[in-house]
């Protein structure tokens, strides 16, 4: 509550001004958007001044909100934060681990030349895609920007085998007369920072999805609500994962390697938690993540994926899981190895932010 974000303004302020200055903070109360600053023996200034009290304690760039957690997310980087006490002064920090991350879901219930509407949602589960992208990008209020969330299309046309098919486009032996399958993406560090860059709510993201699958808006009004968005072809799944940077056994890596293919399925049993302990130390900066749709991954699919590309099987747990449930929990464990690069939307909350390594 506001309470929290008052002591931790308090102390973030504490620690800048004690460490640049003589005086020192003796209380910091936020209450119904008033703000008074308090130093020991010298009275009080109004919130609005806390801006020049940080610039005294050598600050810059600090402007004045009425959301402690704005304001406290300007001082953070300069001030000590957790952890940061009896380190000596000019001790360099060993720098976090950037990981790229990607999920990939085939989605057997959606075709490349289908049009999908809000009211058609229920006919081809494009409910599972909304859930997915919003679990995939959103945290909170907040967009990850290290996350791409990608959508295989991969419903065929001409049959009802959607497994069968898959699995033929994992391989690469589609018929000759099959379609391309469309690829639409979701790239956090492209969506904007504006308010309303990525609303989460199913109408929003199906008139979006439209947009970019149909190509034929051009309006600056649809090039803003798509930013971000992308929309291409690939002839089988098989060319989609070597375009994310995972090459067959026995061949050389492609341009931009160093990526780590993960498969999520029930009867694994390798557990995500203990694998991620270990990836840090294989130079991967890139962990892809293969998620079935509503319908799961058969044993013959995931086990291709393990023989042909590397992949690690890997489980979440015993108890079953929904895709976009499943995304969730794959963040949640990243997140404790690999710091977030969360950016906030909308107004003046645009800094980006990275949550602490985990000691």
């Amino acid at each position: 509550g506001l309470g929290a974000h008052a002591l931790l303004c308090g102390l973030a302020l504490s620690a800048t001004i004690s460490t640049r200055s003589a005086c020192t903070v003796a209380g910091l109360c936020w209450n119904s958007g008033h703000t008074s600053l308090r130093y020991a023996g010298r009275g009080s200034c109004s919130a609005r001044s806390l801006p020049t009290v940080a610039c005294a304690a050598g600050l810059r760039d600090v402007t004045w909100t009425s959301r402690a957690r704005t304001f406290l997310r300007q001082l953070w980087p300069t001030s000590l934060g957790p952890g940061d006490a009896g380190v000596a002064e000019g001790a360099q920090s060993t720098p976090p681990v950037r990981m790229e991350r990607v999920f990939l879901v085939p989605f057997g219930s959606i075709s490349s030349s289908e049009e999908v509407l809000p009211k058609h949602s229920a006919f081809n589960r494009f409910d599972v895609f909304c859930r997915c992208a919003i679990a995939t990008l959103m945290c909170s209020r907040k967009i990850r920007r290290d996350t791409t969330f990608v959508a295989a299309l991969v419903k065929p046309s001409w049959t009802n085998r959607v497994g069968e098919v898959l699995m033929q486009s994992l391989v690469g032996t589609l018929p000759p007369t099959a379609a391309p399958t469309k690829v639409v993406s979701i790239a956090g560090a492209g969506i904007g920072t504006f308010r309303g860059a990525f609303i989460s709510t199913e109408r929003w993201i199906a008139d979006t999805f439209r947009i970019v699958v149909d190509g034929t808006d051009t309006s600056e009004k649809a090039e803003r609500r798509s930013t971000g968005w992308s929309s291409s072809e690939v002839a089988s799944v098989r060319d989609l994962l070597l375009e994310l940077g995972l090459a067959p056994r026995g061949s050389v890596a492609p341009p931009g390697g160093l990526a780590r293919l993960f498969v999520l399925y029930e009867d694994a049993t390798s557990s995500l938690r203990d694998e991620l302990a270990r990836v840090g130390a294989s130079g991967a900066r890139r962990l892809v993540f293969l998620v079935g749709d509503h319908k799961g991954l058969t044993a013959e699919q995931v086990s291709y994926l393990v023989q042909e590309f590397g992949a690690t099987a890997v489980t979440t747990g015993r108890t079953p899981l929904l895709t976009s449930h499943c995304i969730t929990i794959l963040h949640h464990m990243m997140d404790e190895h690999f710091p977030p690069q969360l950016i906030v939307e909308g107004g003046g909350d645009q800094h980006e932010e990275e949550l602490e390594q985990p000691e």
